[in-house]
């Protein structure tokens, strides 16, 4: 019997007993090989892409539209892009100082507007049924009544979040306040955001979302040959299809159910390049580091130089955290400050990924110019914020996160939060605005479980200390197959109806999200 079949005749349970046999290191999905041979490592420049302010209105414009990048020489390739472009242009803002950003949608399906790691309100919140239809605007209104961090946006349109995500819908935003500029990090050049993901291409060049979709390309069966669990990754069961397509983006962007563990691609972009290379000064850069992927986690090191991490998904640390390498599971972010004096001028500089294999160990490269330069001391103590007091915890929840069983509906099971599937019309859970709750999560196989408006500190992982993985505020919390993570949730910020998933985005879109009300 072939893998799938044996997957189709177990189901959920062979999931989780294969989940039980996986490295903790490696990724949930299956492995989309392209049809095309991969561009030159290290040949092409990194993208920085265009800044986007507020007016004196405090209003940006942000279109939705279809665009042409050139990610292969030679090549043009179709995206779906925030002005046209991947990443879409990266938003600076202020804290206390209200953000909108009018979204004009120009492209020919609905898309939604999510800022991930915002305290916005929920009708701005971007709720995966609040479409915005073709040719029309939405204004999203973002008091900025947060820390100073690195965020990000992108699409959040129910059942199409996972296809519009890889075309091109995502972008980076920065949230500053004066206590943090008045640290002394790097600034300007020195201050890197670097959107990273995996992605594959057809045989014309094009993103290889695999899904039965003429636009998207559809999956190339009769060239990119798949390797289910290759490049040191591991494959997962599959399931259904969620029907709830009224709701959302519609089929044409469901993934095939071969994918429906998760999408694992071949060719490794930052900021919308292929492998790039980066000339830096010899001196102290500050890296903002996002993983962007649908289904792939990574973990970065360069050249064992020490990384100095001083912030996560919501912002600074407390104090600064050497580490010899971070790993990010799809979504999360962390800032990290790395010394490029510690090399000799004219230095390659290699940005690894120590969970891939071949090309995909390597991520990009920074070559080292000019002299170095006195450099003023990191401070010791970043920011200071509270965290909950155990003794605080009203209410205390268990959140399941795992592939139910198979059905005449769904015939490879269906990815579920404590054994149901997302109702956009009907809460799993009500909150009290004012509270702190205490949440236990535990999952069968990876699972990257990320909570809109809210911010969770990890006190527990696997019934002991969370250790530097979890340090700080987070909004995103990677999960290993078959793990526990208690965090404690103060229930504050805005009425409303918000959600809680898995982003990896083919389980998101298969349903692996719940509605939570806060009164």
């Amino acid at each position: 019997m072939n893998r799938r079949g044996f997957l189709q005749l177990t189901g959920a349970a062979t999931l989780v007993l294969s989940a039980a046999a996986c490295a903790s290191s490696g990724s949930t999905g299956t492995l989309l090989r392209s049809a095309v041979a991969p561009p030159k490592r290290f040949s092409q420049p990194l993208p920085i892409p265009p800044e986007l302010v507020p007016d004196a209105e405090g209003v940006i414009d942000l279109p939705v539209q279809p665009g042409w990048i050139e990610i292969f020489g030679g090549h043009k390739t179709k995206i779906r892009g925030y002005g046209g472009t991947f990443p879409g242009p990266t938003i600076r803002a202020t804290k206390d100082q209200p953000l909108t950003v009018r979204l004009t949608n120009e492209l020919d399906r609905p898309t939604v507007l999510h800022l991930h790691g915002g305290r916005t309100p929920s009708d701005s919140d971007g709720f995966p049924t609040d479409l915005v239809q073709p040719g029309t605007s939405r204004d999203y209104v973002y008091p900025m009544q947060q820390r100073a961090a690195f965020l990000w946006y992108h699409d959040h349109t129910m059942d199409a979040t996972g296809a519009n995500v890889y075309h091109g819908l995502a972008g980076m935003a920065i949230v500053h306040d004066e206590a943090e500029d008045a640290l002394g990090l790097p600034t300007g050049d020195r201050d890197l955001p670097l959107l990273i993901c995996d992605r594959s291409f057809d045989a014309g060049h094009q993103l290889n979302y695999p899904t039965g979709s003429a636009d998207a390309g559809g999956p190339n069966h009769g060239g990119s040959g798949h390797d289910h669990g290759g490049d040191g990754d591991h494959g997962t069961g599959h399931s259904g299809h969620s029907g709830h397509s009224a709701h959302g983006g519609g089929h044409d962007d469901v993934v095939d159910p071969e994918y429906l563990g998760g999408l694992l691609s071949d060719v490794m972009l930052v900021n919308g390049a292929p492998w790039p290379v980066h000339e830096v000064d010899a001196a102290r850069y500050r890296l903002r580091l996002l993983n962007a992927s649908n289904a792939r986690r990574i973990e970065i090191s360069i050249d064992e130089q020490p990384l100095i991490q001083v912030a996560t998904d919501q912002g600074l640390l407390q104090q600064p955290l050497e580490r010899k390498s971070v790993t990010l599971a799809q979504a999360e972010r962390v800032d990290v400050l790395v010394d490029f004096s510690a090399f000799a001028a004219g230095s390659r500089v290699r940005v690894r990924n120590l969970l891939g294999d071949g090309q995909m160990a390597d991520i990009m490269e920074f070559h080292v110019a000019g002299a170095s330069e006195p450099e003023a001391q990191i401070p010791t103590e970043l920011s200071s914020y509270e965290v909950p007091d155990e003794a605080q915890v009203s209410v205390v929840r268990d959140l399941h996160f795992a592939l139910g069983p198979s059905s005449e509906q769904h015939p490879h099971g269906v990815w579920m939060v404590n054994g149901e599937i997302f109702d956009p019309d009907k809460p799993l859970m009500t909150l009290q605005s004012g509270t702190v709750e205490r949440w236990r999560l535990s999952t069968d196989v990876h699972h990257p479980i990320h909570v809109h408006l809210l911010q969770m500190h990890v006190v527990r992982h696997r019934g002991a200390d969370p250790g530097p993985a979890y340090a700080g505020i987070k909004d995103t919390i990677d999960l290993h197959p078959g793990d526990t993570c208690e965090v404690l949730v103060p229930i504050d910020g805005y009425p409303g109806k918000y959600v809680l998933h898995c982003h990896n985005l083919e389980h998101e879109d298969m349903m692996m999200m719940s509605r939570f009300d806060i009164q």
